[in-house]
C-alpha cells in the first residue's frame, strides 16, 4: 500500500511519523527517503550527546521535483571540534527559513537542494549563524554540488574546519554576507580547496562580504565561477595562506581582474607572495562565458605584468613586449640609469591627457630601445585641452626624450 500522511519519511518499506525517528531507527549505510509535504519539526538528533553513540552514516533524500520541504532546519552530528568516522549525504530537499548544518562528520555530501529566505539559526547555539549550507568540524571533506540558494541572511556556503572541498555548480543570490566561505581548522595542513563553475549573484549587503573566501593552505582553485554583485565591499576573492593558487576562467563582474591592488574596491586578494597575474591567467568578459581574455599587459622573459608600468619597473637591461594595445592617462617614464628595450609586438600605446600643460607618452631618462617585432605597433598621443595658440606654451609630445 502507498504510504500516506502523518508519515514524513521510510526506510524500505517502512513508515516514520518524524524524520528524527527514523535517522533513530537507521542502520549505518541506510538510506532515508521523505515523502512530499513539509516537515515542520526540528531535526538535530544526535547534538544534544557528547558520546556520539547516536551518530551513523546515513543518506536523506527529498522527494522528486523538491516536493518535501523542511523549515525546521536539520543538524546532524555535534559541534564539539572533532570528526567521526561516518559519512552523511543530503539532497533533493526544499529548505525554507532554516538550512542544514553537518558538524563532526567526516565526510559530507550536500547535493541538490534547494534553499529559500534562510533567515534563522539551525542550532541552538547559533554556532553556525544563519547560513544555507554549514560544515563544521575538524578535517572534514565536504562536497557541495548542484545546490540552489537564494536569499540568506548570512553564507550561503560556509564551510569550517575542513581538509578537502568540492564545491561545484551551486547558484547561491542575495547573500547579506559572503557566498562562499572555506576555512581550515588552525592547526591542519595539506588543505585543498576546488570551487568550480558557480553562479554567485550580489553578496554583501551587510558591507563586508565577497564571492569566495578561502584559507585552504595546499592548493586553491576557483574556475569557471559566474561572479556578478551590485556591491563589491571588499575582494570579490581572497585565497590567504596558499602558494598554489587557480583563479582563471572566471567572470569577474565585468571588469578586469587585475585592474586594481589587493583591497581596492575588490577584485583578487591574496598573499604578497602569490603572483596575481600568474593566478588569474585570463577571465571572461560576459557572464555567459563566451569571450576569454588572458590577463597581462606587458611580459618579460616569462613573467606577464598587469600594467606596462609595472613590466618597465622589473626590467632592467631586458626587453618588455607588449602583449595588447594599452591606454596610458600618466606618463611612462624610463628612469635615469635604467636600459630597457620595448617591443611594441604589434600593438598601440595610446597616451591621452587632459592637462592644459606639456606631457608625453613616455618620459625617457635613461637608455629606451623601441622596437617592433609585430606589425603595426605604434606609439600615439590625444590631447583633450592642447595648446592651440598662434605661439603655443606648452606641447603634447609622445616622446620627451632626455636619454638616450
Amino acid at each position: 500500500d502507498a504510504v500516506t500522511p502523518p508519515y514524513v519519511a521510510q526506510i524500505g518499506d517502512t513508515p516514520y511519523a518524524t524524520l528524527a525517528a527514523a535517522i533513530e531507527a537507521a542502520a549505518s549505510g541506510d538510506t532515508i527517503q521523505l515523502l512530499p509535504g513539509t516537515i515542520s519539526e526540528k531535526v538535530a538528533p544526535w547534538s544534544a550527546d557528547p558520546t556520539h553513540a547516536g551518530e551513523k552514516s546515513i543518506t536523506i533524500v527529498g522527494a522528486d521535483n523538491f516536493s518535501t520541504k523542511m523549515t525546521g532546519g536539520l543538524y546532524l552530528g555535534r559541534d564539539d571540534s572533532g570528526c567521526r568516522e561516518h559519512k552523511v549525504t543530503i539532497k533533493g530537499i526544499a529548505f525554507e527559513g532554516k538550512g542544514i548544518l553537518v558538524a563532526g562528520i567526516k565526510d559530507v555530501v550536500i547535493e541538490g537542494n534547494k534553499f529559500t529566505n534562510i533567515n534563522d539559526y539551525v542550532s541552538t547555539s547559533g554556532s553556525a549563524n544563519k547560513n544555507a549550507i554549514s560544515v563544521i568540524g575538524k578535517n572534514i571533506n565536504a562536497t557541495v554540488t548542484d545546490n540552489v540558494i537564494e536569499n540568506v541572511a548570512d553564507c550561503g556556503i560556509h564551510l569550517r574546519d575542513v581538509k578537502a572541498v568540492t564545491v561545484k555548480n551551486n547558484t547561491v543570490i542575495d547573500a547579506q554576507d559572503s557566498s562562499i566561505i572555506v576555512n581550515k581548522s588552525k592547526d591542519a595542513t595539506g588543505v585543498t580547496a576546488v570551487i568550480t563553475n558557480n553562479t554567485l549573484t550580489n553578496w554583501g549587503f551587510k558591507g563586508v562580504g565577497r564571492a569566495i573566501r578561502s584559507t585552504a593552505d595546499s592548493s586553491f582553485t576557483a574556475t569557471g565561477n559566474v561572479m556578478s554583485s551590485t556591491q563589491i565591499p571588499e575582494a570579490i576573492v581572497k585565497a590567504t595562506g596558499v602558494s598554489v593558487v587557480d583563479v582563471s576562467g572566471n567572470y569577474w563582474n565585468g571588469i578586469d581582474p587585475t585592474s586594481a591592488s589587493s583591497g581596492e574596491e575588490g577584485y583578487f586578494e591574496s598573499d604578497s607572495s602569490v603572483d596575481v597575474v600568474a593566478a588569474i591567467k585570463n577571465y571572461y568578459t560576459d557572464a555567459e562565458k563566451t569571450n576569454l581574455v588572458d590577463v597581462g599587459a606587458a611580459q618579460v622573459g616569462e613573467k606577464k605584468y598587469a600594467t606596462l608600468a609595472g613590466a618597465i619597473d622589473a626590467a632592467e637591461g631586458q626587453t618588455v613586449t607588449l602583449l595588447k594595445d594599452v591606454e596610458l592617462t600618466e606618463a611612462l617614464t624610463i628612469p635615469e640609469g635604467m636600459t630597457v628595450t620595448l617591443d611594441l609586438n604589434g600593438n598601440t600605446i595610446s597616451g591621452v591627457s587632459s592637462a592644459s600643460a606639456a606631457t608625453a607618452v613616455i618620459v625617457n631618462e635613461g637608455n629606451l630601445t623601441i622596437k617592433d617585432s609585430g606589425t603595426g605597433g605604434k606609439i600615439t598621443t590625444e590631447a583633450k585641452n592642447p595648446d592651440t595658440a598662434i605661439s603655443p606654451t606648452y606641447a603634447n609630445n609622445v616622446i620627451n626624450n632626455k636619454g638616450t
